[in-house]
């Protein structure tokens, strides 16, 4: 079969329906009450930037834009997000 064929093929496919999977992955964060300051019933986890540049990075639960000025930056972040930032260890936990 040549690639014209293929593509044809492939044109004419039916569209395949996103797995369960696939679908919770996409699924945005589920909202948090704004009567609770916007956190839930969940604490803060404080984490602090251990690089010298600046960085702005998205909670990859949340989606919130978290921004850190530099080393040693410390701020507040929803914990379903700190679980995922602490990974790449440009972050950790600040002492309590």
């Amino acid at each position: 079969m040549c690639c014209g064929n293929r593509r044809s093929a492939w044109r004419n496919a039916q569209p395949v329906a996103p797995s369960s999977r696939t679908a919770a992955r996409n699924a945005p964060a589920p909202a948090l009450p704004a009567s609770s300051g916007g956190w839930g019933q969940l604490e803060p986890v404080v984490l602090r930037y251990t690089e010298e540049t600046p960085i702005k990075v998205w909670g990859a639960v949340t989606g919130r834009a978290y921004e850190f000025a530099g080393a040693e930056a410390a701020q507040a972040v929803d914990p379903r997000d700190a679980a995922i930032l602490t990974r790449g260890g440009l972050f950790r936990r600040a002492p309590a």
